[in-house]
């Protein structure tokens, strides 16, 4: 009997005393990090369109992204506004843009390249960082 109340309050004392479970490590959520990287103003230094590219010397495009919204101003008067969601995880990484207002979205893939964005947009998600069959391939830099 002696054994047996010795055996129980041993158990106690060790279920009692167990150590704690590792702390769970998280790990930082891709979405908003580059999301954060996207923050602030970008100034278009190339655009290309179905395969050709565009001169237009006398014309001055930003996009600027604040928290999920893209603006579009062009010659300093605002053309779009754009709510967004993006995907890191996705190869090559995926934006969705959805203009305010007029429900129109354009799929699109991105990457940074140093201070620089490249965008690559359409109706349809592109499958590579090219202009053809109507997207538009867009170099940013970081103003």
């Amino acid at each position: 009997m002696h054994a047996r109340l010795l055996l129980f309050v041993c158990l106690l004392l060790v279920t009692g005393f167990a150590p704690a479970p590792f702390p769970r490590t998280t790990r930082p959520d891709p979405r908003a990090d580059d999301l954060r990287k996207l923050q602030g103003t970008w100034v278009v230094v190339d655009k290309h369109f179905d395969t050709g590219r565009l001169n237009l010397p006398d014309e001055q495009t930003h996009f600027t992204v604040a928290n999920r919204r893209m603006t579009c101003t062009v010659n300093g008067e605002t053309r779009s506004e754009w709510d967004i969601q993006v995907d890191p995880t996705a190869r090559p990484r995926a934006l969705t843009k959805t203009m305010v207002g007029r429900g129109v979205v354009l799929e699109a893939i991105y990457r940074f390249d140093g201070d620089k964005l490249i965008l690559c947009q359409s109706e349809k998600r592109p499958a590579a960082f090219e202009s053809k069959g109507r997207c538009w391939l867009i170099v940013m830099k970081r103003r």
